[in-house]
């Protein structure tokens, strides 16, 4: 294999690309596709692409931003169980407690953060990974790098394999976050964002075989979850492919999700949260649900073949906007659904919510709220 080389301006090329200084301490940053190009070379294999404030360890005068001096940090781990041994990486696992050395890169990193690239390969953990510091970029290989929990010491929904625990301007991309437990047959959670944390981008990963939440935001803002595939929720009566609780000003958006008994909620006081473009597949009882959440847009979202109820808006939920959406289920025709199943349900206590221009099959909205204060507009129905 070759010999690990520090990335530098010097040996690494760029298609289209840019070298951005964001601050005053001279960051370099990329913007486009980034690659080095050789065979095992750790940057090439993570395959980044416009990974926004991923941070390089790159020297601030060979990239002509000024100042001389290494400016950013980034470590890279592997596994022995992959063929990667410690010339190809500052961190080696072996297949045990693989949590003991990503936890120990995170910590390693200097106070501006930096970032930490996970090779292919399989990482076995006994314990969450925590990030409760700002500007950690954690990156993967996609489907490649799969970090696998196979124990759980609780059942606890926030037990998750990978926390954001008040922190700031951090990037979680292209991992696969696989939460079966071997032996005791329990699951855990995805991956969390928790206690105001704020400014994270949770994007282009695989999050698979949790009990519980597949990705949680809980009392955080601001944050984004993007472009990732969240399947096979082992829990058909509790579990989420996405949960967003006592949140605010969030963007949920292309997202693909299928299985969970909830699809994407939006619960206890979540406000001003931005869902759009996801695909909800197969949920057991609701596609989205907002669950006494206001002020919420739920917009040009498919739900299809939802088993409850697609779009369901309950508790005291108001001035949301429903607009765009696509619900279906089955061929799209009255027989497909039963006297319990839903595409658009409104129920007794929400006011004040716009219902506008959704293609609905099958069977039309539902308004069961006890007052005339919620609007529909132009909804198609067939």
């Amino acid at each position: 294999m070759k010999e690990k080389q520090d990335v530098t301006m010097e040996n690494v090329t760029t298609e289209a690309a840019q070298v951005h200084t964001l601050d005053g301490a001279g960051n370099a940053w990329f913007a486009g596709d980034v690659s080095a190009g050789a065979d095992h070379n750790p940057l090439a294999m993570a395959n980044l692409t416009n990974v926004g404030n991923a941070t390089f360890k790159a020297k601030a005068d060979e990239a002509g931003v000024g100042g001389g001096g290494v400016r950013t940090c980034r470590f890279v781990i592997g596994t022995s169980t992959a063929g990667w041994t410690a010339a190809d990486c500052d961190y080696l696992c072996d297949g045990v407690d693989d949590q003991v050395e990503i936890q120990a890169a995170i910590d390693a990193l200097p106070d501006g953060g930096g970032e930490i690239v996970i090779l292919g390969g399989t990482y076995n953990t006994t314990n969450e990974i925590i990030i409760n510091r700002d500007n950690v970029a954690l990156i993967g290989n996609g489907n490649a790098t799969v970090l696998k929990r196979i124990t759980i010491d609780n059942e606890d929904d926030e037990a998750t394999l990978i926390k954001i625990d008040n922190g700031k301007n951090n990037i979680i991309k292209r991992l696969t976050i696989d939460g079966y437990s071997l032996g005791d047959g329990r699951y855990t959670g995805g991956i969390a964002i928790l206690n105001n944390s704020s400014k994270n981008i949770i994007t282009e990963n695989i999050v698979l075989n949790n009990k519980g939440s597949d990705i949680m935001i809980k009392n955080s803002s601001n944050n984004i979850i993007e472009k990732n595939l969240c399947y096979r929720n082992l829990d058909p009566f509790r579990g989420y492919n996405i949960q967003v609780y006592l949140s605010e000003d969030n963007i949920i958006a292309n997202n693909i999700i299928e299985g969970a008994a909830v699809g994407i909620a939006l619960e206890a006081k979540s406000k001003t949260n931005n869902i759009s473009g996801n695909s909800c597949i197969n949920n057991t009882m609701y596609g989205i649900c907002s669950y006494y959440a206001s002020l919420n847009t739920i917009s040009n979202n498919t739900v299809k073949n939802c088993s409850g109820v697609a779009i369901d808006i309950k508790g005291v939920s108001e001035k949301n906007i429903i607009i765009g959406n696509n619900c279906i289920k089955g061929s799209g025709v009255s027989s497909d659904y039963d006297s319990t199943q839903y595409t658009i349900l409104l129920e007794v206590s929400v006011k004040f919510n716009l219902i506008s221009n959704n293609i609905i099959m099958g069977k039309n909205y539902v308004d069961k709220s006890t007052n005339s204060t919620n609007e529909f507009i132009g909804n198609k129905f067939e």
